[in-house]
């Protein structure tokens, strides 16, 4: 597993191909995005951002997960409804899941000063857009514009998401940095 998310983070489009294939992996992805998350959630603790008990790392987790599944359910609309691509909406959470690795750095960016957090913040944002729009290429088979698109509203759909307080994990990591 961690060498699928080292390859699905360098944005190996063979380890998305071999994901499709690999339905095993979903549980693979849960346990990707909720570490992720995790790191996220005891990186803020450590940080000394207010609020974050086991029960704040629990709701980081979980807010998390929820993110994954809107993710990909809004990369599946994109992709299937909107561009008339093809795919099962378990394979789309699954690459996603693995998509998330980049935002590991979050986790990393936490304990760092605030220009720079911020921007290493950014930079993890801009690569989990970039490995969500690798995981859309080989999902639907499409070029590179048709894959960033689909990638952009996925995103854009989780981030007003969480902007609204649904699923309020980075949100709050964000207004600390």
């Amino acid at each position: 597993m961690l060498q699928q998310m080292l390859r699905a983070a360098r944005l190996d489009r063979r380890v998305y191909t071999e994901l499709i294939f690999d339905d095993y992996a979903t549980g693979n992805a849960i346990m990707v995005v909720a570490g992720v998350y995790a790191l996220i959630a005891l990186a803020s603790a450590f940080s000394g951002i207010p609020g974050i008990s086991l029960t704040g790392v629990l709701l980081v987790v979980f807010g998390g997960v929820i993110g994954w599944l809107v993710i990909g359910g809004a990369l599946w609309m994109a992709g299937v409804k909107l561009l008339d691509g093809e795919a099962r909406f378990q394979t789309v959470v699954r690459l996603v899941g693995f998509a998330h690795t980049p935002l590991i750095i979050v986790a990393i960016a936490l304990p760092l000063p605030s220009p720079v957090s911020t921007a290493v913040a950014i930079v993890a944002l801009v690569w989990f857009f970039a490995a969500v729009t690798a995981a859309a290429q080989v999902l639907f088979d499409f070029e590179r514009g048709r894959s960033a698109s689909a990638a952009l509203l996925a995103v854009a759909v989780w981030w007003v998401l969480q902007m609204i307080g649904i699923g309020p994990s980075l949100p709050m990591v964000f207004r600390r940095l």
